[in-house]
């Protein structure tokens, strides 16, 4: 100790002197046959090939298909005489596959697949948003579930429930103005959709100077309003496969037939009928899938003829539709009428108060019929 300069002695924490307190532990309790060396070896892989398997559980909450399952599965009925007679009723238009997955009865077409309550918010964002989506309303919506395959009790209710959350849109009448500026959408803006119904989320605008000026632009954000297209700008080559999907992917009210049905003569597979499983994706065989198309092909001529009926049908009620308020009128010789101005004869200059016919003239001569 003399030798030292100085000596200074500091109290260590026990939490801090734990490897030491370890190794002497150690030291003290080893008897002489125990060697002091210490091996320690590192396993990369396990000694043994034990395969542990992992099963993913879900459980789902009570809904109105299980008294209707539990009675075609199990012949299982409820306590409750009403809620018995009630489940006699729905099991006429149901039927069980072997998966326990429940299908109902269509009046047109095959059987739809009923859906649990919480997997109707995954279809109804797929059809309307998604890759084949059209952002089309309730009613049209339900019906495109129901043309994928699928069913709900309150299948209508939900639809509309979700269109109108999600994607509630307003329409409003156009208004005549003699000159269109980035002042006069402003007003309109204001007084015909926001103190009417609120300030929108986004207004779908198309490339007008009037609607892509710089103060319109400001007007907008500092109401908090998104331009629909403008995220979309510069990308429409990547959003073009897309749209293109989505209409040829709906049916027409005209045909009542999809473009791809047409194409092909088959009923395209949704991403939705993917990723819910239905009943053409659980029992699809690649041979079965194969000879039926081209069975289809050979039939599709026959279709679009059939196709090409329907739709001349559907504009000649359109064209009775359009002209049952239409009067029959026969001018004789010597009646004054009017000319309809169109296309070079009309006066660019009058603007929208231009009259629309020019004369009058005299009728010299009846030529037809």
């Amino acid at each position: 100790m003399d030798r030292f300069c100085g000596v200074r002695v500091v109290q260590v924490a026990r939490g801090q002197n734990r490897h030491a307190d370890s190794l002497a532990i150690l030291a003290s309790s080893l008897t002489e046959e125990v060697p002091r060396l210490i091996k320690v070896e590192l396993v990369d892989e396990p000694s043994i090939n034990a395969r542990v398997s992992v099963s993913l559980i879900t459980t789902t909450e009570p809904c109105w298909m299980d008294p209707i399952i539990d009675f075609l599965a199990e012949d299982q009925v409820p306590a409750d005489e009403k809620e018995v007679e009630k489940v006699h009723q729905a099991a006429a238009w149901n039927w069980l596959l072997a998966d326990c997955k429940l299908y109902r009865r269509s009046f047109k077409g095959p059987y739809l697949q009923c859906l649990h309550p919480s997997k109707i918010e995954e279809l109804l964002t797929e059809l309307h948003e998604g890759v084949c989506g059209s952002h089309v309303g309730g009613r049209l919506l339900a019906h495109r579930a129901m043309t994928q395959g699928f069913w709900r009790l309150q299948m209508q209710k939900d639809a509309t429930e979700y269109a109108r959350k999600y994607y509630f849109t307003k329409r409003v009448e156009a208004e005549a103005l003699a000159n269109i500026r980035d002042v006069n959408v402003k007003k309109f803006v204001w007084r015909n959709i926001v103190r009417r119904f609120g300030v929108p989320e986004s207004l779908a605008l198309d490339n007008g100077l009037q609607l892509n000026s710089k103060a319109f632009d400001e007007y907008c954000s500092s109401l908090g309003i998104k331009n629909k297209l403008e995220a979309a700008k510069g990308r429409w080559a990547e959003e073009l496969p897309n749209v293109l999907w989505a209409y040829r992917t709906t049916p027409r009210r005209s045909t009542g037939k999809t473009l791809f049905s047409l194409t092909y003569g088959a009923k395209v597979v949704m991403p939705t009928e993917i990723n819910l499983c239905s009943a053409r994706i659980s029992g699809f065989s690649p041979a079965e899938s194969v000879e039926l198309v081209v069975s289809k092909l050979n039939l599709l001529e026959e279709h679009r003829e059939s196709v090409t009926i329907r739709l001349v049908e559907y504009q000649q009620k359109l064209a009775r539709r359009d002209n049952r308020d239409v009067r029959r009128k026969e001018f004789s010789v010597g009646d004054l009428v009017l000319r309809k101005v169109v296309g070079n004869n009309r006066n660019v200059n009058a603007g929208k108060l231009a009259p629309t016919g020019e004369g009058p003239y005299r009728v010299t001569a009846i030529t037809g019929t």
